[in-house]
Formats: structure tokens, sequence, C-alpha cells
């Protein structure tokens, strides 16, 4: 049973009507990884319906970028042999666990490298939910003990000891709603993601046409009511300035991405001109100095 989600999400937009129903009260089953996967070792040279791709880190099954591309390397890349694999296929690198060369082929049909040990789901195991337990740290953790050699690039968990793993697991029916509630959420993240992309570009798009450009008095878009030239005045015209030692500065206070007052560094003046593409804020709660040596609005220069 699933507890804690938050209300943001409506339980009937995330699915989890469906992963907390009743049906589901069977205790999960200790099983060994052997009898959730069965080796895939078919290998054969790279054809048009097994494209020769990469196993990306983090990514999974990818087309080979020049980063990956050794083909130049092999003396007969027409009948070298790779292993084939299948969408929804398990697939790890022994010597490459920790960094993220473990997960599913949601690409499809492919060849890869043959120092992948490759696995297809049994009747009992859903691909999906596999996918998402067998990448979890423990579990890694778990197969990490079985690494033999103590060479890195020579390290090899043989896929015999690997199918003696055990794990906890539910039955395929619970297996399956486990992912699908999951890929929702994974929906939503994108959808959000993408929607953060482009708000941030709106945004740089904005800053670009609110501020004057190099030799203009006038920004291109401008609140309504507001016509007047802009005006060049200096930083002191506009603001307290206390200056500080960097290295006294740093005793004092924190960066932060948001505050009340401004730090300007060394990197924002340029060419003798402020550049607040980067500007770090204080807070002056972070202050144990005097109270009051700063106020809002301030800037401190370090």
């Amino acid at each position: 049973m699933i507890l804690g989600i938050q209300r943001s999400v409506s339980i009937d937009q995330a699915g989890l009507r469906d992963v907390t129903a009743p049906f589901f009260s069977h205790a999960w089953e200790q099983r060994k990884v052997g009898e959730l996967l069965t080796e895939r070792n078919k290998q054969e040279p790279a054809s048009d319906d097994y494209p020769l791709m990469a196993f990306i880190a983090n990514e999974g099954v990818a087309p080979k970028g020049d980063r990956y591309d050794r083909s130049a390397l092999v003396s007969d890349s027409k009948n070298k042999k790779y292993k084939k694999t299948e969408l929804g296929d398990f697939i790890y690198s022994s010597n490459n666990l920790e960094t993220g060369s473990i997960g599913l082929n949601r690409y499809g049909r492919a060849s890869i490298s043959p120092v992948y040990s490759i696995f297809h789901p049994t009747n009992v195991a859903d691909s999906n939910f596999l996918g998402r337990r067998l990448v979890r740290r423990d579990f890694i953790n778990a197969m990490v003990r079985w690494r033999q050699g103590v060479v890195y690039g020579q390290w090899r968990i043989h896929e015999s000891d690997f199918i003696k793993i055990q794990l906890s697991v539910p039955v395929i029916e619970e297996q399956r709603a486990i992912g699908t509630f999951l890929d929702t959420f994974d929906d939503l993240i994108t959808l959000h993601q993408r929607k953060l992309s482009h708000l941030r570009e709106l945004k740089r798009g904005l800053l670009q046409k609110m501020f004057p450009k190099s030799g203009e008095d006038r920004p291109e878009v401008r609140f309504p009511g507001f016509a007047d030239a802009w005006e060049q005045r200096k930083l002191s015209d506009i603001s307290d300035v206390t200056k500080l030692a960097g290295f006294e500065f740093t005793k004092y206070v924190r960066y932060q991405k948001t505050g009340k007052i401004i730090a300007l560094r060394g990197l924002n003046v340029k060419n003798g001109k402020l550049v607040l593409d980067d500007v770090k804020y204080i807070d002056d709660s972070d202050f144990s100095i005097t109270p009051g040596f700063l106020r809002s609005f301030e800037v401190v220069g370090t």
C-alpha cells in the first residue's frame, strides 16, 4: 500500500486508486532474480532490424554518438557480433553499475556491445516494475557483492551469480499497477519540465527586450505609462554601498539565490559596467556583526 502521497496530485489523475485497491492485499514474496528474468545471449552482426546502438548510463539504449562510436577501431566491423536486445530487456554492465549502466531497454530492437548482460522478463515479472526495482541502491549493492576481479575494466558479475540474488516482489498484477502509476508521475514531470523550459526561454527573451540594448536608452518592451528614456546613474546614486573584503565577508555571510541584499562581486563588473547575469544575494539575518550594519536594498561589494 502506498501512503503519504500529497493531495496536490489528484488520486484519479495519478491512478492511485488502481494501486491501493483492496485487490492488492497479498504479501510480497521473496524470489530469486532467475525466477523473474531469463538471460538473452544471442549474438549476431548488426543489421537494419537490429541497428548498432549504445547503452548510455542513466539513459539506456540510444543511438551511438561520436563519443560512443568506435567502429573505426574494429578491423572487421561487418562481421563483428553484437548482443541482440528487445524492448523491455533488462541490461547491466558489471564495471559501471554505480554510475548508471543498468536499466531497461526502452528503445526497441538493437545490437549492443557483448560486454553487457541482457535479460528478458519471465511470465511472473513485469519489465516496467523490474526496471524501477532493480536500479534501486539496495539492489545494486547486493549485485556488487557478487562482483569478481580487482582491476576496473575487468570486473565481472557472472550471469549465473546475478540470477541467485533475492528480492521481494508483489504479484504481477500489482507490479503492473505500480509501473503504470509511476509512469503517470514520469509523464507529469516531463510535462512540467517542458513548461519550465518554455518559461525560462520566455523570461530570457523578455530580459533581452525589457532592458535597453547597447547604445540605446529605451527598451523594446515597456509597461503601460512608462515612456521616458533610461538615465545613466552611478551605483552610489541609487544604493548604499558597503565594501567588505572578500575573505572577511565570507566569514559572516552565505551567498543565496534570493534575498534582500545584492552582493556584487568582481565578476559582476566588466569593462566598467555592471553585469547582472549572475548576481548573488545575502540576507541580513546571516550577519553576526553590529545590528543595522546592512539595510535592505544595499549593495555589498566583494
